[in-house]
C-alpha cells in the first residue's frame, strides 16, 4: 500500500500513516496518526512507540514485528493503545517492509485505522457500517489507481523524504539508473549514483523545493549510471514538493531521458556551422572564378563561367548524397568527366584503387580541376582530334596520400602556354593550395600530363 502522501488521508478521521527507518530508529508520523494517538509529535524511537501499546498486547506485537522483519510478507495486526487522556483505543495496523538489494530491512511503512468501535459498525443494516466500508473501498481504489499510474508511467518517477532518501521509485526510473527498485529505498542518490554530475547542485535545488514549496522545472541532470557505465547521459527533470497538513514532507521528481534528442540538437548545430563555413568558402571561390574568368574570357564569359559552376554543383550533389563528410573518388570522376566520356568513350579510361574517398572540404576543389582539364582536353588537347586518348588514374598510399594522374596522348603537339590564363593558374596553383597538396604539370609534346598529390584526411583548414 502506498502511504507516502499524507494528503491522501487528510480529512479522514481515525486514519494515519507512518514510516519507521530501522537503522536510524526514527519514526515519521502523519498528522492523522498523531491525532489518533493524541500526540503533537511522534515517538523518538521504536521503544518509545511500544510504550504506547497496551501492556497486555506488547509481547504479542513484539513477536509479530520480529517475525515480519524476518519474512518477505506484508503484515496486518490489531492491538490496543493508550492515549494521554487515559482512554484506550484499538487500531488496525497494515503495512510493508522495505528492503535493500541484500534483503536487509531498511524501513517499515504502514497505515493505521481506528477500529475501537468496529463491533458497533459491523451491526447488520448499520448506516455507519456501510459508510465505513465505502470509505475502505474508496481508499483501496484510490491506492490501486495511484500505484498503477506510478508503476506504468513512461517517464521516471521518484519520491524522496526530507533527508533525500528514496521512499518510492517506479520501474522506469529504476531502469534508467540500472538498479533494482528495492535497492533504492532508504538510500540517497549520491550513495547509489556517485557518477552523476553536480550532486551539490541537485541537493541545492531539492533544498529550495523543501524550503519554498515551489516546483523547479526543466532541470538538466547529466552523468553515468550502472545502466550505461562509461556513457554520459542527460535527463530533463521536474522537481515538486510532496505536502501534507504538516507542510512539505518530501520531494518528488519526473525524469525524462533526453540524451538522444540532445545529441541530435548538437549534430544539427554542428551541421549548421559546417554549412555556414562551406557557404562562405563557396562564395569566395565563386567570386574568384568569376573575376578570373572575366579576365581570361571576356567574350565568352558566360559559357566558361556556367561550365565551372556546373562542375562545382556536381561535386555538391555528391556531398549531399554520399557518406557524411566524404565523397567517393570514382563517383567524383564520373560526375565531372561525364561529358568527356559520352563524347569519346572508347578513348577515355578511368582506373583507380577502390574505396578511395575525398574529404568534403577537398572534393569540390578537385572537381573543379577535373572539369577544367576535361574542357581543355576537348577543345585543345588530345580529345580534340579523332585519335587522341585520355587516361585518368588514382591511388591511395599507406600513409594516406592520394595521387591523381591525368595523361593525354596522340593529340596535337603540346607546348607550354605563353601566358598563364585562369585555367592554368587553377590546376597549377589554386587547386594544390586549396587541398593542401602539390601539383606537377608536364607539357610533353606527345600530350599534357598533370599529377596531384594530397592527403586523404581532412585538415579542417578554412579558406574563407
Amino acid at each position: 500500500m502506498d502511504t507516502a502522501n499524507d494528503a491522501q488521508w487528510a480529512g479522514i478521521a481515525g486514519v494515519g500513516n507512518y514510516t519507521w527507518w530501522i537503522e536510524e530508529d526514527t519514526l515519521e508520523w502523519s498528522s492523522g496518526l498523531l491525532a489518533l494517538y493524541g500526540r503533537t509529535s511522534p515517538p523518538e524511537n521504536i521503544a518509545e512507540f511500544v510504550e504506547l501499546i497496551h501492556p497486555e498486547d506488547r509481547p504479542r506485537i513484539h513477536e509479530e514485528l520480529e517475525s515480519v522483519l524476518a519474512s518477505d510478507r506484508d503484515y496486518q495486526s490489531e492491538f490496543r493503545i493508550l492515549i494521554p487522556n487515559g482512554q484506550e483505543r484499538t487500531v488496525l495496523d497494515r503495512g510493508v517492509v522495505l528492503r535493500d538489494t541484500t534483503g536487509k530491512p531498511v524501513a517499515v511503512k504502514g497505515l493505521e485505522t481506528d477500529t475501537t468501535f468496529a463491533g458497533r459498525l459491523e451491526r447488520p443494516q448499520s448506516a455507519d457500517n456501510d459508510a465505513f466500508r465505502a470509505l475502505e473501498m474508496r481508499i483501496t481504489r484510490t491506492d490501486a489507481v495511484l500505484k498503477a499510474v506510478f508503476d506504468a508511467a513512461p517517464v521516471g518517477l521518484g519520491v524522496w523524504d526530507r533527508d533525500f532518501r528514496f521512499v518510492h521509485i517506479n520501474r522506469k526510473l529504476a531502469e534508467m539508473n540500472g538498479l533494482p527498485a528495492e535497492a533504492h529505498i532508504g538510500r540517497t542518490v549520491q550513495e547509489l549514483l556517485p557518477d552523476l554530475d553536480d550532486h551539490a547542485g541537485i541537493r541545492e535545488i531539492w533544498t529550495q523545493v523543501l524550503e519554498t514549496g515551489e516546483p523547479k522545472s526543466d532541470i538538466e541532470v547529466s552523468g553515468t549510471t550502472p545502466a550505461n557505465p562509461g556513457m554520459t547521459r542527460h535527463w530533463r527533470e521536474q522537481f515538486f514538493p510532496v505536502t501534507s497538513a504538516d507542510g512539505v514532507i518530501g520531494v518528488a521528481a519526473i525524469a525524462e531521458d533526453v540524451t538522444e534528442s540532445r545529441r541530435a540538437t548538437q549534430q544539427i548545430d554542428t551541421l549548421l556551422r559546417e554549412l555556414n563555413h562551406r557557404s562562405k568558402n563557396m562564395l569566395t571561390l565563386i567570386s574568384a572564378i568569376a573575376r578570373q574568368t572575366a579576365r581570361s574570357h571576356p567574350d565568352d564569359f558566360l559559357e566558361h563561367f556556367q561550365g565551372r559552376l556546373s562542375a562545382m554543383a556536381a561535386a555538391q550533389d555528391l556531398l549531399l548524397t554520399g557518406t557524411a563528410g566524404v565523397v567517393d573518388m570514382e563517383e567524383l570522376m564520373h560526375s565531372q568527366l561525364r561529358p568527356v566520356i559520352e563524347a569519346a568513350e572508347a578513348r577515355v579510361s578511368l582506373a583507380g584503387d577502390g574505396q578511395v574517398t575525398v574529404p568534403a572540404s577537398k572534393a569540390q576543389t578537385l572537381g573543379l580541376a577535373l572539369h577544367e582539364l576535361a574542357t581543355n582536353a576537348m577543345k585543345y588537347g588530345s580529345l580534340s582530334e579523332e585519335g587522341g586518348e585520355l587516361a585518368v588514374s588514382w591511388s591511395l598510399a599507406l600513409d594516406g596520400t592520394v595521387t591523381v594522374e591525368w595523361k593525354e596522348r596522340l593529340g596535337p603537339i603540346v607546348s607550354p602556354p605563353k601566358a598563364k590564363g585562369f585555367g592554368t593558374k587553377l590546376i597549377e596553383t589554386m587547386v594544390p593550395s586549396l587541398v593542401d597538396g602539390n601539383a606537377v604539370t608536364n607539357y610533353d609534346p606527345e600530350g599534357l600530363s598533370w599529377t596531384l598529390t594530397f592527403n586523404a584526411a581532412s585538415t579542417g583548414q578554412s579558406h574563407s
